[in-house]
């Protein structure tokens, strides 16, 4: 018996060549125009961070423009009580290892921590809003979710188990966020998530915790 299966379910290698590219493109242009732009016009770093984000509404298009070929079951909201529920616990459960995992990698590498409130607040508050609700906390996350779960990690695990395809996309997105301090808890982080995507198969809870997280920790900003 021949099994036929259909190839517009997968990720290609091509395709997961060409929107890695463009994402890799895509931040390393933005961050020059962004450093250019800092180191000649006396912005806020609140706009800067605006300029960055307006563009990544373009790359929403680009990542759809190949999702419409596909049939992307994740993409579908199948609402679970439990796995909500379960969502929200490990928000806070991720917020309090987070703080515990920095506080040790501050004492491990005899940092201080960075008070990010002066650097990242505007004294605008409809523009601090746009910046981390809405680019920081709704947008961001879609996209990162996206591509290391909804691309990566789905490549990946076409072919290879769930630990491995774990690890990588995990790996990956840990390394976009450069600080090492940030890089062990993003790659815990990602690992907790991608676990949450296997099960569920559903790109939302991913999705839902990262936005808890990230509304949580702009919030403490203002504390």
């Amino acid at each position: 018996m021949n099994i036929v299966i259909n190839n517009n379910t997968f990720w290609s290698r091509k395709e997961v060549i060409i929107i890695s590219s463009l994402f890799i493109i895509y931040s390393i242009i933005i961050f020059i125009i962004s450093f250019l732009i800092e180191s000649s016009i006396e912005l806020e770093f609140s706009q800067i961070f605006l300029i960055i984000h307006i563009g990544i509404s373009f790359f929403i298009f680009i990542i759809f423009s190949f999702f419409r070929k596909k049939n992307l079951s994740y993409l579908s909201f199948n609402f679970s009580l439990k796995w909500f529920l379960i969502s929200v616990l490990l928000i806070f459960v991720i917020v309090v290892f987070d703080v515990f995992v920095l506080e040790i990698m501050d004492n491990f590498l005899n940092n201080e921590t960075v008070d990010q409130s002066n650097v990242l607040l505007s004294d605008n508050f409809w523009l601090n809003i746009l910046n981390f609700y809405i680019f920081g906390s709704i947008l961001i996350p879609f996209i990162e979710e996206l591509i290391f779960k909804g691309l990566i990690f789905k490549y990946i695990r076409q072919s290879r188990g769930f630990v491995f395809s774990a690890l990588i996309s995990s790996l990956m997105f840990a390394m976009i966020h450069l600080d090492i301090q940030f890089m062990i808890f993003q790659f815990l982080f990602s690992i907790v998530t991608v676990f949450v995507f296997e099960k569920t198969d559903s790109i939302f809870y991913p999705f839902l915790i990262h936005v808890g997280v990230n509304v949580i920790f702009f919030s403490t900003l203002y504390v």
